[in-house]
């Protein structure tokens, strides 16, 4: 979803809420204002140890990542764990949570 603005609106409810590995809230438009920046990418990452469980109208999806990328043209390096809690919402699924947890190093 790296700069794709309008795949993000649709995807991310507009109540959404998002504790991220600093422990910081943020809501839907710092969320995409961040994954937007000039000089901000991610670089494709695997999910591992997912974790996907459906309850009803609710699925709780998420995993550890190795995550690199580019920010403000700095290299970046880092391990979290993340739960992303999606809802289905006018028949369409929408994430409304998530929380990351840095990991840290050995």
């Amino acid at each position: 979803m790296n700069g794709d603005r309008a795949g993000l609106e649709r995807l991310v409810a507009d109540d959404y809420v998002l504790v991220n590995g600093a422990g910081q809230v943020q809501d839907k438009a710092r969320l995409i204002a961040d994954y937007v920046a000039p000089g901000f990418k991610l670089d494709p990452f695997t999910i591992e140890e997912p974790v996907e469980k459906v309850l009803g109208d609710t699925a709780l999806l998420g995993g550890r990542v190795n995550m690199t990328g580019t920010d403000g043209g700095q290299r970046f390096a880092l391990v979290v764990r993340f739960v992303d809690t999606w809802a289905k919402r006018d028949g369409q699924w929408r994430v409304v949570y998530s929380q990351v947890t840095r990991v840290a190093k050995p």
